[in-house]
């Protein structure tokens, strides 16, 4: 199985920074997460064991909040889940980010 502890730090340490620098701001719930098309085999099952699960729409697997923070800021979850992608395509991996507002 791949190791995913440094798109883990990644995420966090980004989400922290950006609540250091810009505070929370309580009228931007929402969420973010990271989306992975194309991968197979042990690439996809090592996605499936850190909770990547299956796309509701589209192809793919998406795994939402990949920080793990408890904000409610949707920019903050964002810049972890880009955070987070940055390494899995460094890994090789073809991922993207998606947010919304809650």
């Amino acid at each position: 199985m791949l190791n995913f502890d440094n798109a883990y730090l990644a995420a966090v340490n980004a989400t922290n920074n950006y609540i250091a620098e810009n505070g929370e701001n309580p009228f931007g719930c929402g969420f973010a997460w990271v989306d992975v098309r194309g991968a197979r085999g042990k690439k996809l099952e090592s996605l499936k064991s850190i909770g990547f699960k299956k796309k509701h729409v589209g192809t793919g697997v998406s795994l939402w909040n990949p920080s793990g923070s408890m904000t409610q800021d949707m920019d903050a979850k964002y810049a972890g889940a880009v955070a987070f992608a940055d390494v899995l395509k460094q890994m090789g991996f073809d991922a993207s980010v998606g947010s919304r507002l809650d």
